[in-house]
């Protein structure tokens, strides 16, 4: 059945993010903690292959107000919508295949203009994925749930430190920025909401529409910039807002880290990086000084 699946929007109270993907066929299963690993490698293997929905018009309304767009080849849409007098919070918004009758629905924060906001990755940042070793991160997608997957062994002390740093209260907006697939989507809701971690906004990187990319892309280098030009997008919707940046050594958060700091000093109050390993002290040598040269706080966990 045609679907259109809305992610989590972000907006200032001038500007609204919002996107989400249109279907054919989208495979959503039932997070289960009971399944099999049997059952859980099947239902991995389906979320992989899902069939998209291209260049399908889509209408997007937001308060009483109608948008509309068109889907791309992976079916992604995206939409600035300018909006006006928005109370702080969480707001639903529903979109519709032009044409027809049957709407989906959506949500959407806007987020103080200042304060405090967290911008987390996700992948051995907050959710253990061995992303530095592929074949131990396969098995650990493929044969887990959102049950069976853990939270890393110190998210205490991380939760700690964003309480540190907004004088004692957990930050009221957090965007997880990740470089995994829109296909985790509903298994990464799931999984905050059953190891209630705070409530956020996920931004993910393209969708996968065959199988056999699960495996060509791992392991693989990066070549977009999709965090960065995420937190630029960030930082333009709210220039008075500084930033927590959470990330970790198993890849490139610290190198990302860096080129945020040096572009936009001003915008980011502290740095968190977990350190993977040891060894890794070396990996967050230079950002710790960096940091401190731009008298911005520096943690690791």
């Amino acid at each position: 059945m045609n679907t259109i699946l809305l992610h989590r929007g972000f907006g200032s109270k001038k500007k609204l993010f919002i996107c989400g993907h249109a279907f054919r066929k989208y495979p959503v299963r039932r997070h289960d903690r009971k399944r099999s690993k049997l059952r859980n490698i099947i239902n991995n293997i389906r979320r992989f292959a899902p069939t998209v929905y291209k260049n399908v018009e889509i209408t997007v309304s937001v308060r009483s107000q109608n948008f509309t767009t068109k889907s791309d080849k992976s079916g992604y849409f995206e939409l600035e919508i300018p909006i006006e007098h928005e109370r702080e919070g969480w707001h639903y918004y529903s979109a519709t295949f032009s044409g027809s009758d049957r709407e989906f629905e959506g949500e959407y924060y806007i987020a103080k203009e200042d304060g405090v906001g967290v911008i987390s990755d996700i992948d051995d940042s907050l959710l253990v994925s061995h992303s530095a070793y592929n074949l131990r991160k396969l098995y650990t997608l493929l044969v887990n749930n959102s049950h069976s997957r853990r939270a890393v062994s110190n998210i205490d002390e991380l939760e700690n430190i964003w309480e540190l740093e907004n004088q004692g209260n957990t930050p009221d907006f957090f965007i997880y920025l990740s470089n995994s697939e829109w296909n985790l989507y509903d298994f990464l809701i799931d999984f905050f909401d059953v190891n209630e971690l705070p409530r956020g906004v996920y931004l993910l990187n393209s969708i996968i529409t065959h199988f056999s990319e699960f495996f060509t892309k791992q392991g693989k280098k990066l070549h977009n910039n999709h965090k960065v030009k995420s937190i630029e997008r960030l930082i333009s919707y709210f220039p008075e807002k500084r930033w927590l940046l959470v990330g970790d050594t198993a890849q490139h958060d610290v190198n990302i880290f860096e080129s945020v700091i040096i572009a936009h000093p001003n915008s980011i109050q502290a740095i968190i990086v977990r350190e993977i390993k040891e060894k890794h002290e070396r990996k967050t040598a230079d950002i710790k000084k960096l940091s401190n040269e731009k008298n911005i706080r520096f943690y690791t966990y």
